[in-house]
């Protein structure tokens, strides 16, 4: 929202909606986990809530803007990170995709011309987080596919004139894309 709507002002917003706890920092989330207490306040109840019912709808068009890209970024060659199958209902925030990391700087160039927020997978290889409870082997391979993707964000919200948007993008950018 913040990008595609971009003002000098934005991040007032963001801190007001943070300090109204409809935000939160991800460490926060952590925090609420390891005190086992709920994971929703009263604001993220009530909106959760009045959304309940209407939620296979929103998964159903979450599906559907998934399906159109997923087709059109398959008709322009670009390899996808998911190879969804037929039986498959995938709802995602992401839609992924491979590139080479020299590249990436073109692509999120290109991006911003057409207003659209791209994301990496991972910062960092293994994630740090809890890391001491766990025992890493050889993280090469993850490291080395983790800096090839690239996500754009999708969501149930898109319209058709932002659908448009995300195909001409992916048009533009499918000679970047790892085949």
């Amino acid at each position: 929202f913040f990008y595609r709507f971009s003002s000098p002002f934005n991040f007032l917003i963001w801190y007001f909606l943070y300090g109204l706890r409809i935000f939160r920092k991800s460490s926060d989330e952590n925090l609420i986990l390891k005190k086992e207490t709920k994971l929703m306040g009263k604001l993220s109840s009530f909106i959760y809530k009045s959304l309940k019912p209407k939620l296979q709808n929103l998964f159903l068009q979450a599906n559907k803007n998934y399906s159109y890209i997923e087709l059109c970024a398959k008709d322009n060659g670009i390899n996808m990170v998911i190879d969804s199958q037929p039986n498959e209902f995938i709802v995602s925030p992401r839609f992924s995709f491979y590139a080479d990391q020299k590249d990436h700087k073109k692509i999120f160039k290109i991006a911003k011309r057409y207003k659209i927020d791209l994301t990496t997978w991972f910062s960092k290889v293994p994630p740090s987080h809890l890391i001491k409870n766990c025992k890493v082997e050889e993280v090469f391979n993850a490291k080395k596919i983790s800096n090839k993707i690239i996500n754009i964000p999708i969501y149930w919200t898109l319209n058709k004139k932002e659908i448009s948007k995300i195909t001409k993008f992916l048009e533009t950018i499918s000679k970047f894309a790892i085949t």
